[in-house]
């Protein structure tokens, strides 16, 4: 019984340590206290030249002939996911062959 209390405590202890660093770094950005500060690089702007900003057209940028690049990953017919595929089989493998040995022994204990 104080063996699993102590994994238990084992264990949120390493949560806490992941997680209390990332909740507590949230506050340390700036300007997201108070939402009526100003960002600190905005630019103050008068209303004739905002006037004058919104006035102007858009640049105009027409469609390019260029193709495309291509997106997404490798396929799966080859290349590294070739290798990837064995390697997480047998990393699956032996975590099971792993846990069998360790339930196979704690299960002879008590």
């Amino acid at each position: 019984m104080v063996k699993r209390i102590l994994y238990l405590a084992m264990a949120v202890l390493v949560a806490m340590m992941l997680l209390v660093p990332t909740a507590l770094a949230q506050d340390l950005v700036p300007g997201d206290d108070d939402p009526m500060t100003p960002e600190p690089d905005a630019v103050a702007v008068s209303n004739e030249e905002l006037a004058q900003i919104a006035g102007q057209p858009p640049p105009s940028q027409g469609p390019t002939s260029e193709p495309l690049p291509k997106t997404g990953g490798p396929e799966i017919g080859g290349g590294p996911a070739l290798l990837i595929l064995p390697a997480a089989a047998a990393l699956l493998l032996g975590s099971g062959i792993l846990a069998y040995g360790v339930l196979r022994k704690a299960g002879k204990r008590g």
